[in-house]
């Protein structure tokens, strides 16, 4: 008996370990998602690459089909709303609506820290820009608003609670009406307000009704995301609507439940609900403001996984493709591996001098290395690239980006930009050289425009 006791321990042992080895939580793909992680504390790397992996395959609809507040924010620097009070507590004042907007100014620039250290070009802040005020029946505004406001675009007696705007939206490009199906369309920048919608709501009351004439005191003629308010609980948020209904702890000085705010707005940027069991099994435990249990880390909610999922989103807006994906199965993904349809091409591959082939993908053949450049370290990304490719360049120090065809006729110049567009290039075999202009030094690398 005691032998079949032993046996039947050693058989629940090997069973308990063989389950432990195929736990999916402990499968990750580190080569892809390392290069992510540069400068944050990450606690646990598998569990950061494996939550990050089931998020690109949760959104990969909207990440590489649609653009954000993100990209506008790139473009430059602004991020534009408008306030959409359904109902308020007391009078809406201008120093409400003043906090409201500084508090989101404040966690929008906290969402982007870190981006910078991921890509140089990266945006590094964010200014809020109001467009309007929307204000539905019943709702209370004070004097006090109206001095500090008053030549902002203001409807009043509003009795939508849709994701409707209450102005006339066209396109830029015709002019052509825009139908306000806000998740069908790819990039809002490509609308402009030019009127009020007063035939489909003639019950509210518009200024200015003159738009011919009217100057915006922002210069801004289109909005981003609706800042919506109401004094239930209803806190939801997509990239055309940030709303915190019952969320304001002080009316009269806008004060809100700042962790629902930073969560909500992590909606805005693409980032998805990390305490759905089925669609992240892994995520118990981890620390991030879009999981349960808020945590307040550097006067924020935003955590370091947080912002791992914010330097995905930033290349999924720039490159729109996946660039985590292992196309040869070879254990390296397309943002590392320079050659992803070829297995003998990868960073573990062994280098073979002078064939014009970078097999190890250390960003050229062994007689052209770019480890070291003016005591600086290059990092050349991705290569084959569509329409940009990424250089970055430690220490900041200056240098010059010249692109030659194979024939060696100069088809892109330009100093220290980390962003280069290849859009004019046809698809082909290029020499990219990086030159320091104080010490003449420079390097050479071949890329692929796909």
């Amino acid at each position: 008996m005691k032998y079949i006791l032993i046996s039947s321990w050693l058989l629940t042992f090997f069973i308990g370990a063989s389950y432990a080895q195929e736990d999916p939580c402990l499968d990750c793909k580190l080569n892809c998602y390392e290069p992510y992680f540069i400068n944050l504390d990450i606690s646990d790397s598998c569990q950061f690459s494996n939550n990050a992996e089931r998020f690109r395959e949760n959104l990969s609809a909207l990440l590489y089909d649609r653009r954000n507040p993100m990209w506008t924010i790139n473009d430059n620097g602004q991020w534009v709303m408008y306030y959409h009070i359904e109902s308020w507590e007391g009078p809406v004042t201008d120093v409400a609506i003043n906090n409201l907007t500084s508090e989101y100014e404040m966690l929008a620039n906290k969402w982007l820290e870190g981006l910078t250290d991921f890509d140089a070009g990266a945006p590094e802040n964010v200014t809020i820009n109001v467009f309007g005020f929307v204000f539905n029946e019943g709702v209370e505004v004070a004097p006090s608003f109206y001095d500090t406001y008053g030549n902002y675009p203001i409807v009043t007696n509003w009795q939508e609670t849709s994701e409707s705007a209450p102005w006339q939206v066209v396109y830029r490009s015709d002019e052509s009406e825009f139908n306000q199906n806000w998740y069908q369309i790819d990039d809002f920048d490509s609308l402009k307000v030019i009127g009020n919608n007063s035939a489909s709501y003639p019950n509210a009351v518009f200024t200015p009704t003159d738009w011919e004439s009217y100057v915006h005191p922002e210069e801004v003629d289109m909005f981003y995301t609706k800042f919506w308010h109401k004094t239930t609980w209803d806190a939801v948020a997509q990239r055309q609507y940030l709303k915190i209904g019952g969320c304001i702890t002080n009316y009269a000085t806008g004060e809100t439940l700042d962790d629902v705010f930073s969560h909500e707005m992590g909606h805005c940027f693409f980032h998805d609900d990390l305490y759905d069991n089925i669609k992240y099994p892994c995520a118990q435990g981890l620390s991030s403001v879009m999981n349960s249990g808020s945590v307040f880390e550097n006067g924020t909610w935003v955590t370091d996984f947080d912002k791992v999922i914010m330097r995905i989103v930033w290349e999924a807006q720039i490159y729109r493709e996946n660039l985590s994906l292992d196309t040869d199965n070879d254990g390296f993904c397309i943002n590392s591996d320079c050659d992803d349809n070829n297995t003998s091409i990868n960073p573990s591959a062994e280098e073979i001098p002078n064939n014009g082939i970078d097999e190890d993908c250390n960003g050229a053949d062994l007689v052209l290395s770019i480890d070291v450049f003016s005591n600086s370290k290059i990092n050349i990304y991705p290569n084959p690239a569509l329409d940009i490719i990424n250089i970055n360049v430690s220490d900041g120090i200056k240098y010059m980006v010249t692109i030659f065809d194979l024939q060696g006729r100069k088809m892109i110049n330009t100093t220290n930009q980390s962003l280069i567009d290849l859009r004019s290039l046809p698809q082909g075999v290029f020499l990219l050289e990086i030159r320091d202009p104080s010490s003449g030094q420079k390097i050479t690398k071949k890329i692929i425009k796909g």
